[in-house]
């Protein structure tokens, strides 16, 4: 004799749907979180960069108008 397999019940199926929304929600709240992290970085690392092309100006001698007769020759 065979034996049909169980069917789950509605309210098992819904805890279920439950369980993966609060998952959902979170893997989404920790990738904003890294997302902000990110965004954040990279501002950091620009302003870094900004910061180094001014130093390597102000070492140069040369004046922000040849700097940028320079920049736009490339």
């Amino acid at each position: 004799m065979t034996k049909m397999p169980r069917r789950k019940s509605i309210e098992s199926i819904d805890a279920q749907i439950s369980t993966c929304k609060k998952k959902i929600a979170k893997a989404k709240e920790r990738y904003d979180k890294l997302c902000d992290e990110l965004q954040m970085l990279q501002t950091e690392r620009e302003q870094a960069m900004g910061q180094n092309i001014l130093d390597a100006m102000k070492k140069s001698g040369r004046s922000y108008d040849e700097l940028m007769t320079f920049l736009r020759a490339s």
